[in-house]
C-alpha cells in the first residue's frame, strides 16, 4: 500500500509514528549500553556515511516528486476535497 493508492498514506503514518522512533531510540539505547571511545577518523567516517544516505534519500525523493508532476492524468488522480 503506498500513498499513491491510499488517501492518508497508512505506510506513511506508521513509518513516521512507528518505525522512526523505534530506530532512534534503538541506537540511543545502544549507544548507553555498550559505550566506546571513538576516533576522530571513525567519528568522520560515520558523519560522511550518514550524510551520504541523507543525499540519496533526498535525491530519491527529488525524482518521486518530478516523476508525479509529470503525471497529470485526472482520471488516475482525482483530487477529493472533504
Amino acid at each position: 500500500m503506498d500513498i499513491v493508492h491510499d488517501g492518508f498514506g497508512l505506510m506513511l503514518v506508521f513509518g513516521d509514528l512507528v518505525w522512526v522512533p523505534f530506530l532512534y531510540s534503538l541506537q540511543a539505547r545502544y549507544a548507553l549500553e555498550h559505550p566506546q571511545d571513538w576516533s576522530t577518523l571513525a567519528l568522520i567516517a560515520i558523519f560522511i556515511l550518514n550524510s551520504k544516505c541523507c543525499l540519496i534519500d533526498q535525491q530519491g525523493v527529488g525524482d518521486e516528486h518530478i516523476k508525479n508532476s509529470e503525471f497529470v492524468d485526472s482520471h488516475l488522480w482525482p483530487v477529493l476535497f472533504v
